[in-house]
């Protein structure tokens, strides 16, 4: 029987499929002793029986059956309104509410982890939803308000502009400690703009950088060689760096280390707490 929860650490190759590329990315990264959040993983296995519980199978049966995009829509509409009053299924609410204990959340952070995210050719960036500072009772409405998020209609234009069949798609959902962050950004292992490998841009702010992610927050930025990881260009929003230089060496040396492990350049979130750095996401560039 395959698990309906598994913790970060616990995460193997085989189970790519059934905790999403999110979380697997960043099982990966622990693995390798990079700072990552303590989490656990609500895997696809949950996704199933929850649909199984409040009769939603049917819905998605018949998205893989229809192609008028109005038809669609208005599936995808009643399967978000039905998904956000759904009952978790006994056995898994009980599992759910004993591993939030056990892992000694004060609060959470609910993010989504589909099995089509992060494709090296659509990465799903800003399409499903994620939520923050979450209390421990208020989890299970998130969860599926996340679930939720798979059947938007963005959602569902990004995936037939992609030809990736919705229907196919399942939601994991990361339950991770939340991070109340000083700073926080993102670090490019290339320089988007020029289309330079040769470069790390990383972009930092102070507190949570979910406004530099989603682009709407202004944020420092500083361009660093990968040959020496020393900074040769600055862009400040204010009169002081919010980034040390220390601070910048650290980032581009785990930007530089994620990239080599991955072989590719890559798109990374960051936060820091207690002067300590902590890695969200890490994700192909697909721009």
């Amino acid at each position: 029987m395959k698990p309906l929860i598994l913790s970060l650490k616990a995460i193997k190759e085989k189970d790519k499929n059934i905790v999403g590329l999110k979380a697997f990315r960043l099982s990966e990264l622990l693995n390798r002793d990079l700072p990552v959040p303590k989490a656990f993983v609500l895997t696809t296995c949950a996704f199933d029986p929850f649909f199984e519980e409040n009769n939603l199978l049917y819905l998605v049966e018949r998205l893989s059956t229809e192609d008028n995009k109005n038809i669609l829509e208005d599936i995808c509409h009643e399967l978000k309104r039905k998904i956000k009053i759904g009952k978790f299924p006994k056995g898994l609410e009980e599992k759910l509410k004993k591993e939030i204990l056990k892992n000694k959340f004060k609060t959470i952070a609910v993010r989504s982890s589909a099995t089509a995210e992060d494709l090296a050719f659509a990465s799903f960036a800003g399409q499903f939803e994620s939520y923050l500072n979450i209390p421990k009772d208020k989890v299970f409405e998130f969860i599926r308000a996340c679930w939720a998020s798979l059947y938007e209609e963005r959602v569902l234009s990004y995936t037939l502009y992609h030809q990736i069949p919705i229907y196919r798609i399942k939601m994991a959902v990361l339950i991770q400690e939340m991070i109340v962050a000083e700073k926080g950004g993102v670090i490019f292992t290339k320089d988007v703009l020029r289309d330079d490998e040769r470069v790390i841009v990383i972009e930092a702010t102070k507190g949570l950088g979910v406004g530099v992610v989603a682009g709407t927050t202004e944020p420092d930025r500083y361009t660093v060689e990968k040959t020496d990881l020393k900074t040769i260009n600055q862009r400040l929003k204010g009169q002081k760096p919010v980034l040390e230089d220390e601070e910048i060496f650290e980032l581009a040396s785990i930007g530089l280390l994620i990239e080599n492990f991955y072989k590719t350049p890559q798109d990374i979130e960051w936060a820091t707490k207690d002067g300590k750095i902590y890695l969200l996401q890490t994700r192909p560039i697909t721009t």
